[in-house]
């Protein structure tokens, strides 16, 4: 087989500056003083992603032409554009995040053999794609320095399009490299169990309700109390931190407004 490369049509080079451009967070104070986040710390929210690929642009990066993009699927008749419809690829949070992924790492048409392969209720963020996965089944129709390349960027890449929502309160173990959907963190202290931040949540990764959270933070809540102007509440969350391996405890601290919730400190 020939040597396969990544797309260089130049739609697809506006849809990579476009999903870049959305990156969060820019900054953070997590050492007390404001300073860059590096650029593979950021991630990319889902609603954002959802702006840009509307179903008209994600048919037309289905249907531009390029030939290395054709060689991504040669002999994968099944995992063609014209295989499926293209409003599968926005059905769910895992379809859209794989795709901006593609985008991204420039092979957006093999989309469709993660479509294929999964049914919309079984296919999961990439986060969960082991390097194994990807060699293995998804890309092994590859040659072997590009499936190794392609999959190489997607394990790198893949924690930017894979945020954990905070849905019901538990207390959750990460895997290393997982990028919480933090838009700036703040250090208060320290704890018994180590160093104590406070952090702003991005709003669109919280759907715990006033409810939910009052009974989380094991404090009695009125409910008409919700109306009041702010409520701050406090919960921890298990983050597995990748310095030696470690764990340690961060608070969120939830502010409810009448409006609006509103994730600060």
């Amino acid at each position: 087989m020939a040597n396969i490369r990544e797309c260089h049509d130049d739609l697809i080079h506006e849809f990579v500056d476009s999903v870049l451009e959305v990156a969060v967070p820019r900054w953070t104070h997590i050492n007390g003083e404001r300073e860059q986040v590096l650029p593979r710390r950021r991630f990319y929210p889902t609603e954002a992603l959802r702006r840009i690929f509307t179903i008209t642009n994600v048919r037309r990066i289905l249907a531009h032409e390029c030939d290395n993009c054709s060689m991504h699927l040669a002999n994968i008749q099944t995992a063609h554009p014209s295989q499926y419809a293209a409003e599968r690829i926005l059905r769910t949070d895992a379809t859209l995040n794989v795709f901006a992924l593609l985008v991204i790492l420039r092979h957006p048409l093999l989309v469709g053999i993660f479509l294929t392969t999964y049914d919309l209720t079984s296919l999961p963020l990439p986060r969960y794609f082991s390097p194994y996965d990807l060699n293995d089944r998804q890309f092994r129709h590859l040659p072997y320095r590009a499936r190794e390349q392609l999959a190489s960027n997607f394990e790198e890449q893949k924690w930017q399009f894979s945020v954990p929502k905070f849905t019901d309160g538990t207390f959750e173990s990460y895997q290393e490299g997982t990028i919480l959907p933090y838009v700036d963190e703040e250090p208060i202290g320290r704890g018994g169990f180590g160093s104590v931040f406070k952090v702003w949540v991005h709003p669109n990764y919280c759907t715990l309700s006033p409810v939910q959270v009052s009974w989380l933070s094991k404090n009695l809540v009125n409910r008409q109390m919700t109306n009041a102007r702010s409520l701050i509440l406090h919960r921890v969350i298990l983050v597995q931190k990748s310095s030696r391996g470690r764990r340690s405890w961060a608070v969120m601290t939830l502010n409810f407004s009448r409006k609006k919730i509103i994730w600060n400190g």
